[in-house]
């Protein structure tokens, strides 16, 4: 049950803000029907992460006598944070205004998702949920799924499914070389855990990823339209230009990595979302591992790939003209070597070859796919956007050499 605000009509959040969609109070008391999570003081919208996928943070002030009972649980739960993080994964500096305050010991915080369609429906909800369990049993860090009074991790109602975790504030990547290290190896152990699992049994996760991703190459043909369309001041040759080299590099980089034998190296689950969006920290440690909406199953270089360029790449003001080509080489070096310290986790000479070409792939597909949608990469330009990523690419292109010399030791 939930107190006064809802009550009185004016719950936060019930109304689309910035285009993100939001729940509706007659929307929210069918859900919460389904928990027992007992009087509810206060429901506050979180808008952070998918614009399709809204979340509440829901409050519940706790007496002294639940918080004794409190105190004999297993402290490792203290590790568990909310599950939710920003689709737009590209890193920006740290902004401080989303990083909130530790919530007060005398609440109990839990954050409700109603998740985004179109995700692959009930069984990939169960497998994502099948491997955060799996996970948890193992002690690894990640935010607890609440079941329902059915018992169940999924909420179905009508059309939509919802999911409701266990909420502990933490802090964002700070860009610090150890917390960059401590990304590359919670990604190791993530990886060392799901080496073995067995999901053939149960699920049939996907396995399309980045690499030659057909919505990719779906995303260039629409790509010059869509960009025209939301500003037609765009020069059209220009565009037409970088959107063609963007293609060809793309198709090299995949080449590469094809040549070098990737369709035919070992697959397992992968998180195939690890950015600094998606890991809360406690100081420079990893505390807590979120948003497993995207896992499936491929090869592991494919998610090092990704999370070297997302933990290295550089940005700046808002003014992406004087965004540096460059990757931040320390934290890229960091990065892998914080992989590569967790035992039975260290990456071949193949693998780390291939990385910057996979880089490539990941960082073109990561931009166009979204620019082609809307002529946008959220509130920037797409014609911007896309002349700081062709400087990107032209830059790890030519570096990709040095970048694996300076890893391969």
């Amino acid at each position: 049950m939930l107190g006064g605000s809802m009550a009185s009509g004016s719950l936060a959040g019930s109304h689309p803000v910035d285009g993100r969609q939001a729940f509706s109070p007659e929307e929210l008391a069918v859900v919460l029907s389904r928990y027992d999570l007992g009087w509810l003081d206060a429901a506050q919208a979180y808008p952070h992460g998918s614009r399709k996928s809204p979340k509440l943070l829901l409050r519940r002030h706790v007496n002294a006598e639940q918080r004794a009972g409190q105190a004999d649980e297993d402290p490792d739960d203290a590790l568990e944070l909310e599950a939710t993080g920003p689709d737009t994964a590209l890193n920006a500096p740290p902004d401080p205004s989303l990083t909130a305050a530790a919530p007060a010991a005398r609440e109990q915080i839990w954050l409700l998702k109603r998740r985004a369609r179109g995700r692959g429906g009930d069984t990939r909800i169960d497998f994502c949920h099948a491997v955060q369990r799996h996970l948890a049993a193992h002690r690894f860090p990640i935010a607890p799924l609440v079941p329902n009074r059915q018992g169940h991790t999924a909420c179905a109602v009508g059309k939509h499914r919802y999911e409701l975790f266990e909420f502990i504030n933490g802090k964002t990547y700070d860009q610090s070389l150890e917390s960059t290290g401590q990304a590359g190896r919670i990604l190791a152990v993530f990886h060392q855990l799901m080496r073995h699992y067995d999901y053939a049994a149960d699920f049939d996760p996907p396995t399309h990823g980045y690499h030659r991703a057909n919505a990719a190459v779906r995303a260039f043909n629409a790509l010059p339209t869509t960009v025209l369309h939301t500003d037609p001041s765009v020069d059209r040759v220009a565009l037409g230009t970088r959107s063609q080299f963007l293609r060809e590099a793309m198709n090299r980089a995949a080449d590469v990595a094809d040549a070098a034998g990737l369709p035919n190296w070992p697959t397992q689950v992968v998180h195939a979302d690890w950015h600094p969006g998606n890991l809360i920290f406690l100081g420079q440690q990893v505390a807590a591992v979120i948003d497993f909406d995207a896992a499936r199953v491929q090869p592991r270089i494919m998610d090092v790939a990704n999370g070297a360029l997302q933990f290295s790449i550089t940005g700046g003001s808002e003014d992406l003209s004087t965004w540096p080509a460059n990757l931040d080489e320390g934290r890229f070096k960091r990065f892998l070597r914080g992989y590569d310290v967790v035992p039975g986790a260290v990456l071949s000479r193949a693998e780390l070859r291939v990385l910057p070409h996979l880089m490539i792939e990941a960082l073109i597909a990561e931009c166009v796919i979204p620019i082609a949608a809307t002529g946008r990469f959220a509130r920037t330009p797409g014609a911007i956007f896309l002349e700081m990523i062709e400087r990107k690419v032209r830059w790890l292109h030519d570096h990709a050499d040095a970048l694996f010399r300076a890893v391969d030791a």
